[in-house]
């Protein structure tokens, strides 16, 4: 089935709102076997939105399916309704199921129905009504010569719940059974660039194959995303299961973990399952490191303490680093480093202790320390070791890297693996 995605709205073509529903809506029907073929933003205008979906109806290959978000709220600027019956030729009707379910809405929360919600109710004649179980806004499934058009609302919560309860069985009713599914996994990796590492897996990415692989880039991190079609889902477990074990091969230690396994949680799950602690010492990260740490749940179990010592003098009263290393090799420097992770292992009483201290930019930076120089030191029973690095890019780039390097740095040292930073 040819499937597209429409997203309505005019915050999201203006960029001041971020589309998260077309990232669902092609993952959950990937599930069944259907690849998503275009997504398209349109913004609230009427004749634009009606415009579009005359053209799909008319054009798109059969059978056919359009999942729009979006525009179904009560105000003048939401036109999914209008546009959908105008393009179709299904005049709007008020339903009856979905008056009921508006006006149950209210009464159940002690408000008032304000005359414009009761919009919400006018569906295009023959739709079939979605009921929204987390809001006021219904949507409808709209069939016509093979060509379906799926109207939900645009709340993200909403979409969902409204996919799993009543879009979901509809495509499968269309699909039918043994249409075959599309699985993925990706695999996470940090400390290689995506060419180098697209070089080394090379021949699993040639165009046509099943599985497709590919790579995408985002702050250090490489994915390698794996994606297989099969006629049921063993089969398709069989085939990732196959091209992971050569990606791992084939990358080796750079590999961080797959799916959900980000540097973070890495650290988290290696560190309790040692019952080993940690202590962080930060200047140029500013808490950044700690703030990764602590969003993985159960932090508690292995962080101990998180000093940010940003000034000299707080490296100093904090820290205990000595002036005379300041004053002889800088705030940024190997030495200073060593010493804010190994004072504060110390004092903290923990396993391991990591310290960051760097240039974020944008001034500050000299010839011999530019912009984006950073020192991470990790210290701990096996001894202390600093990694030196250049990171480009503005100041929060350089920071979330810096922040990324020292977990990776540290996910190195508990997988027994040389601790040296990667290119």
């Amino acid at each position: 089935m040819h499937t597209e995605t429409l997203s309505i709205g005019s915050e999201l073509v203006a960029g001041t709102g971020i589309d998260t529903n077309v990232a669902h809506l092609a993952n959950q029907v990937a599930r069944l076997g259907l690849a998503v073929r275009r997504h398209t933003i349109l913004p609230d205008r009427l004749d634009d939105v009606a415009d579009f979906v005359r053209t799909f109806c008319r054009s798109a290959p059969r059978p056919a399916m359009l999942l729009a978000t979006g525009g179904l709220g009560p105000t003048l600027d939401d036109v999914t309704r209008d546009a959908v019956a105008q393009a179709m030729n299904a005049p709007l009707a008020e339903n009856a199921e979905c008056r009921n379910d508006i006006e149950t809405w209210f009464r159940a929360r002690g408000r008032a129905l304000a005359r414009s919600n009761l919009r919400q109710a006018m569906i295009p004649a023959g739709a079939v009504p979605l009921p929204n179980s987390c809001g006021t806004a219904p949507g409808f499934h709209l069939a016509s010569d093979d060509v379906h058009v799926v109207c939900m609302p645009g709340v993200p919560v909403e979409m969902q719940a409204m996919f799993a309860e009543h879009v979901l069985p509809i495509l499968r009713g269309l699909v039918g059974a043994g249409g075959g599914l599309i699985c993925e996994r990706i695999i996470r990796t940090f400390g290689m660039g995506e060419s180098r590492a697209g070089e080394l897996i090379a021949d699993l990415m040639a165009p046509g194959r099943n599985p497709q692989v590919g790579t995408l880039a985002s702050s250090g991190v490489v994915s390698v995303r794996i994606r297989a079609t099969a006629a049921s889902e063993a089969e398709a477990a069989a085939m990732l299961d196959h091209d992971e074990a050569a990606v791992r091969q084939r990358l080796g230690r750079i590999v961080v973990g797959r799916d959900g396994d980000l540097l973070p949680q890495v650290v988290a799950r290696l560190l309790t399952g040692r019952g080993a602690t940690l202590a962080v010492a930060e200047s140029c990260t500013g808490g950044l490191i700690s703030a990764m740490i602590t969003d993985v749940p159960g932090a508690s179990r292995f962080l101990v303490e998180g000093v940010v010592a940003y000034a000299n003098e707080a490296k100093t009263r904090r820290l205990d680093v000595p002036a005379r290393l300041l004053e002889a090799h800088g705030a940024v420097s190997d030495p200073v480093a060593r010493a804010m992770a190994e004072n504060l292992r110390r004092a903290a009483g923990t396993t391991y202790a990591l310290a960051t201290t760097g240039i974020a930019g944008p001034a500050g930076g000299t010839r011999d320390k530019p912009v984006g120089l950073v020192f991470i030191a990790l210290a701990g029973p096996e001894g202390t070791s600093v990694q030196r690095a250049v990171f480009p890019g503005d100041r929060v780039r350089v920071r979330h890297r810096t922040a990324q390097a020292a977990l990776n740095l540290l996910r190195l040292r508990l997988q027994g693996n040389d601790d040296s930073l990667s290119a």
